[in-house]
Formats: C-alpha cells, structure tokens, sequence
C-alpha cells in the first residue's frame, strides 16, 4: 500500500490531496488502489473525480447530510412509541438476544445502535434518497466487487424489490449511551472476527481511533502515514479525554484498549442472530475512514 501511495504521490507532483481522499485510500483494498493508480498514469481527470467524490463518504456514513437531531440514529431503551410494529419487533428481538445489556460492559442502560445507519435505510422518506445508489456505486471503486456485494446483500434482501433496504436482528446492536455516541463519530470501531460452527458467538475486537492529523475541510499529503492505534486505552482531543472500562473476569476493572475482544451470544441464531458480520465490516472500515477523515469533528 505505502509503495502505491508513494507512486500515486509522484503522480500528483507531491501535490497534497483532500483528506477523505487520503482515508478511502489506506482503507481501500489493494487491487482496487494498484487501479486507481494505473488509471492515474493515464490521465489525473479520474483522480480529480474521486478525491473530491469521496468526501461524501464518511458524511453520508455518519449521517452528517442533512443534519438531524441525535433521536434520529439513537434509540432509546426506555422509548419506543414512535416506530412502527415492525420495527419494534426487531428492536425487541434485539434486546433480547443481547440480555438487555450492553454487548461491550454487559451493563444498563442501553441504546439499540443500528450497524448501517437508520439514516440511510430510512433514505427514501429524505431528499437525501436520489445519494444512495451514488453511495454505493463509490463504494465500488474502492473495494471488491465481491466485498461490496457482501454488505450489499445484507441490506438489499429482497430479490423482487432489489432496490428496497430491509432493517433486521442482524443489523442492530444494544451499546452503552457512552460507546454508541463514540461509536457514532468514529471514536471507536469493532473489527468482526469469527462466528462458531452454530453462529451462537461472535467475537469482535476493540479498536480506538487515534486522532485524525487535519480536519474535514483540509489537505493532506497521500502518502502519509496514519498514527497507530496498538495499545490506546482512551482517545484524546484538544478539549477532552474519552476512556472506558469493563470488569475482567477476576473482578477488577480496567480500560479497554485496542485489541480487547469481546463475545457477542445468541441463545437462538435463527429467531434471533447475531450482528451481521459482513456490516460489522463495513462499518470498520467506513467507521476508521470517518475518523481518519475528521468528518466525526466537521460541522
């Protein structure tokens, strides 16, 4: 990756690019940026195109288009009276499963967080909903046809209505009010491991995010190094420090830090699975490019 985004930097003449851009490139997948970069030997026009493109990414991901009120992706334990029965119905399942706790502190209170956004599943009740197929189209530049089509699959279930998203047990999660509002700007992300045989568990592994090195709005060299998130147990900002912690199994506390795991059961994987391991993917990697892209600090 680093010889690519140097050869890509010489391209550009050391020019520095916009800082989504920079994001969506360290998370991409190879093939897909030995690509771009072949396409850039030809013609700087396409790159034009993406860097500027890409910033729509982590607004759209992290539902900063249009802005909304926190109600919007946060779903109150103790509040339920505003959606429909349906979507009670997975809620509950979800709460269920994940025993009224949350799955990272196994403690109260609770908010069930959606794994890809409500926001975007709920997009053709916006003026946002003509982005979507843009949205995904995008996504298709920088990852895998097949890896695309594994988190597409998840959301667009129904083969006689293939362009309607479908909300499931799947792809919600209960989280603490603290790590579902870190969660949301990118603070932290969850790297899915592997389901057991029956799908009973699923293991996930923490990761803080350290601080972005610019902001939305700046430019940064495409060959620049991220900062390292091994070992943080908290993430800084100029204005605060963020920092959690569980209770082990011998009974002390202490922080969690990058690379903790953490088990996510289901007693039922039919009437009641566990969070979809390809959306917990892609929101690994959309998460991380929010942060590294500071669309979490962006007004």
């Amino acid at each position: 990756r680093q010889a690519l985004l140097d050869k890509l930097n010489s391209l550009l003449g050391g020019e520095p690019v916009p800082t989504p851009f920079w994001a969506v490139l360290i998370f991409s997948d190879i093939a897909m940026l030995e690509i771009l970069v072949g396409e850039a030997e030809k013609s700087t026009f396409f790159l034009q195109f993406t860097m500027h493109a890409c910033a729509a990414l982590p607004l759209v991901w992290q539902q900063r288009l249009p802005q909304r009120p926190r109600s919007a992706d946060s779903e109150s334990f103790v509040s339920s009276s505003s959606h429909n029965s349906l979507n009670k119905s997975i809620r509950d399942k979800v709460i269920e499963r994940d025993n009224e706790q949350c799955v990272i502190t196994k403690n109260n209170p609770i908010e069930v967080a959606h794994i890809y956004p409500h926001y975007l599943l709920s997009g053709a009740r916006t003026n946002l909903a003509r982005t979507f197929p843009p949205f995904w189209e995008m996504l298709k530049y920088f990852w895998s046809e097949e890896r695309v089509s594994q988190w597409h699959s998840q959301v667009f279930q129904d083969s006689e209505s293939p362009e309607k998203q479908f909300d499931s047990v799947g792809n919600q999660i209960c989280l603490s009010p603290s790590i579902h509002a870190l969660w949301s700007l990118g603070r932290v992300a969850f790297w899915p491991l592997d389901y057991n045989d029956e799908k009973t568990t699923l293991e996930v592994e923490w990761h803080w995010q350290p601080p972005p090195p610019t902001s939305m709005d700046k430019t940064i060299a495409v060959n620049t190094v991220p900062s390292s998130s091994r070992g943080l147990n908290e993430r800084s900002n100029p204005n605060s420090t963020a920092s959690l912690s569980f209770i082990e199994q011998n009974g002390l506390a202490r922080r969690i830090q990058t690379g903790d795991r953490f088990m996510l059961q289901t007693t039922d994987p039919r009437r009641l699975p566990l969070p979809s391991k390809e959306l917990l993917d892609m929101q690994f990697v959309l998460n991380r490019i929010v942060n590294m892209s500071g669309a979490g600090d962006f007004e």
